[in-house]
Formats: structure tokens, sequence, C-alpha cells
């Protein structure tokens, strides 16, 4: 069976931990746009979204 695109999601932004700045994961967006994230090592509650080409911070 072959995967089509509608079965992909692209990460859009980064998911930063507000208090320490370290990276706890990555939001996805599937073809129909529903938004689903994820985690690195498990649901951090105090985050920030980020774009993916934003290095500066």
């Amino acid at each position: 069976m072959f995967e089509s695109d509608e079965d992909e999601a692209k990460a859009t932004k980064r998911i930063i931990d507000a208090g320490t700045g370290e990276l706890v994961g990555l939001l996805y967006v599937w073809e129909d746009g529903y938004e689903q994230p994820l985690w690195i090592n498990g649901v951090c509650e105090k985050t920030e979204l980020r774009k993916l080409e934003d290095e500066s911070t």
C-alpha cells in the first residue's frame, strides 16, 4: 500500500519550554489543517511556539 500526500504532516513550529528555553517538541500540521504536537520527553505545560527558522532566541 502506498502512502498519499494526505497522510503526511509538516513540522511548522518548535515547542519551547517557557522556563528553560529548551526544545521540548515540534508542532505538526496535517493536510486538513489539524495541528498536532510531537513531544520529545512527554508533555510540558508552560511552552512557547517558535518558527522553525527562528534560531535567534
